[in-house]
């Protein structure tokens, strides 16, 4: 009986251990997006905030979005000296996530716009590019009332991820592609 009762409170110990690392102080049992945020912990692609929060009402940074990218791409980067995400961008201009001359470089602190978030994706994932052509782009802006809105240099990436089904509208058919 002793023995039941140590491995008992032992599996209890653990599993409350890991339960309880694995959830923010700010993230309640039965919101929306408990278990994705679990998975995010689990993959080690965020470890939230020094305080033990995850801050799920934040905007979004684009270095943040970039720093979950290159993680769930596989790269470990070393936290850099001086800006902490130089080595984020740095690689993802390597590896052509992104260009010198965008946002994500130049104004890394700045909030992320869904054009963004959506050109980040659709770039990082290699996407099915040959989905982008004539009449996906028709179909797409069939889909998406605002589509007109979306600036030129992430209409690719907005019309892939639509295509692949990794994003869809707001339930009034608009992207909004300049919201955070």
């Amino acid at each position: 009986m002793k023995n039941i009762l140590l491995i008992i409170l032992s599996v209890l110990l653990i599993t409350t251990s890991s339960y309880a690392n694995s959830f923010f102080s700010d993230i309640e049992e039965n919101v929306w997006y408990k278990d994705w945020v679990n998975d995010l912990i689990e993959q080690k692609i965020t470890s939230g905030y020094p305080d033990g929060t995850f801050r799920p009402d934040n905007q979004l940074k684009r270095i943040e979005l970039l720093s979950f990218t290159m993680k769930s791409l596989g790269y470990d980067l070393a936290v850099s000296e001086g800006y902490w995400g130089q080595n984020i961008i740095d690689k993802a201009v390597e590896i052509n996530i992104i260009e010198e001359t965008d946002l994500m470089v130049l104004n890394p602190d700045g909030y992320i716009t869904r054009e963004e978030t959506a050109q980040v994706i659709y770039s990082a994932y290699k996407v099915d590019h040959t989905k982008y052509n004539d009449d996906v782009k028709a179909q797409v802006k069939l889909m998406i009332k605002d589509i007109n809105s979306v600036n030129e240099k992430y209409l690719e990436g907005v019309i892939g991820v639509f295509a692949e089904g990794i994003v869809e509208g707001y339930e009034d058919q608009s992207f909004r592609p300049d919201n955070n």
